[in-house]
């Protein structure tokens, strides 16, 4: 079985949390857009320890899936129609003459069914396990594809040397 539970917005501390830790996958959704991504892009490697199989979903139209999946390394499981009227009708909130639902509910039922079986994505596959990363350390990507934080050892200052 297949549940979806929106959690909100995942910060530190967020009620949702230890629903998160126990579920058997996470997935964010994210808008395509730079501002919309940089929430997620600040909190992706605590997510990543947090829950297991971390995927997004993007709504919209913006940055291309590939361009997201390089820059966050985790892996792009579908994207859906930026639709608010049918996304509020799925969270119970009746729209005068709208019964059809159109792309979202398709999406949502074919990420469910590939849920179901046990699937980690639909389409183009995210990274793969242990995949450069552009500006990552190949052994810096965890086995879910989310990049890790550099220690802060490994970084320096434009002309500094970088110690082991």
């Amino acid at each position: 079985m297949v549940v979806f539970a929106d959690c909100g917005r995942l910060d530190p501390g967020s009620p949702a949390e230890p629903m998160i830790r126990q579920a058997d996958a996470l997935l964010l959704i994210a808008g395509t857009h730079s501002d919309e991504l940089a929430h997620l892009a600040a909190r992706i490697h605590e997510l990543g320890r947090v829950a297991a199989r971390p995927s997004l979903v993007l709504a919209g139209q913006g940055h291309p899936t590939k361009e997201v999946e390089q820059e966050l390394g985790i892996p792009v499981m579908a994207r859906i129609p930026y639709d608010p009227t049918a996304a509020a009708s799925l969270t119970g909130h009746a729209i005068p003459g709208r019964a059809h639902k159109g792309g979202l509910v398709r999406t949502a039922v074919e990420v469910a069914r590939t849920l179901a079986a046990g699937g980690a994505s639909i389409g183009t596959p995210g990274p793969a396990v242990g995949q450069h990363v552009p500006g990552v350390p190949p052994q810096r990507v965890s086995a879910y594809g989310v990049r890790i934080a550099p220690d802060l050892h490994e970084v320096g200052l434009p002309g500094e040397e970088v110690s082991p």
